[in-house]
């Protein structure tokens, strides 16, 4: 189930997605002048091949220096260790996933495919990104805050992205899209991690799964808002038990 990354995609980390495009691939560049936003590129590039093709604890900074056509000490001067340089590319990665889904979404016609789209946008990019996906969601401590940003920006977008589904005939509910959004990522990166354990199953039957639990929810969304139903009515404080 593993896919190589597009060198379509090779922008520098800083690299503003709104202003103009990077210098395109191949250009030549008088010795030593080569401009600090493509070197940079250039190792984090080297860094997600390798890291994919042998995971992050199977690469060495050695190895990626190598990769990258310049020393070590260049590359800790840039990245300062070998964590600092799985963020950055964990930070590239986080910009394409957040702008495939978002078009995905945003190009269907109709709620499900609409929703389809964006769960096959993320699959396939979780399974791309397996090798940092795993050591940044999945190791704990040490990127504990990088991932939970992570997942406040991918909620946000995602309660964004239900906003703007087609089918609404009230105003929906922002907490209650801010909640469901919280567990569209929940599910989502916990079937991710479901598919890293078995990669015989196609890509096609994750997104099947992972449609299987969310597209209920969304179904129901426009009809809630519709009759004025925000999902807390008929829900006393009574009810729950605090």
């Amino acid at each position: 189930m593993h896919t190589e990354l597009s060198p379509d995609h090779e922008l520098p980390p800083d690299h503003d997605l709104a202003g103009p495009a990077p210098d395109p691939p191949g250009t030549v560049y008088p010795r030593g002048r080569t401009p600090r936003a493509v070197r940079e590129a250039q190792m984090v590039a080297a860094a997600e091949r390798l890291f994919s093709e042998r995971g992050y604890h199977g690469s060495s900074m050695d190895e990626i220096a190598a990769a990258s056509g310049i020393s070590k000490p260049m590359l800790y001067d840039y990245f300062g260790s070998k964590e600092g340089l799985l963020l950055a590319c964990v930070e590239r990665a986080r910009g394409r996933l957040f702008e495939e889904i978002a078009a995905a979404v945003r190009q269907a016609d109709e709620p499900e495919r609409a929703l389809r789209a964006g769960v096959e946008a993320f699959i396939s990019f979780a399974d791309q990104q397996r090798a940092t996906w795993v050591v940044l969601f999945g190791e704990g401590g040490r990127f504990g805050e990088t991932a939970g940003a992570i997942r406040a920006e991918q909620s946000g977008l995602i309660a964004q992205l239900l906003r703007e589904l087609p089918g609404w005939t009230g105003e929906p509910d922002a907490e209650q899209l801010d909640a469901i959004a919280h567990v569209f990522v929940g599910a989502a990166e916990a079937v991710a991690f479901w598919a890293v354990d078995h990669p015989e199953v196609p890509l096609e039957r994750v997104a099947d799964h992972l449609m299987a639990v969310l597209w209920p929810v969304v179904r129901d969304l426009p009809k809630r808002a519709a009759s004025g139903s925000s999902g807390r009515s008929g829900v006393s404080s009574s009810t729950v038990s605090r």
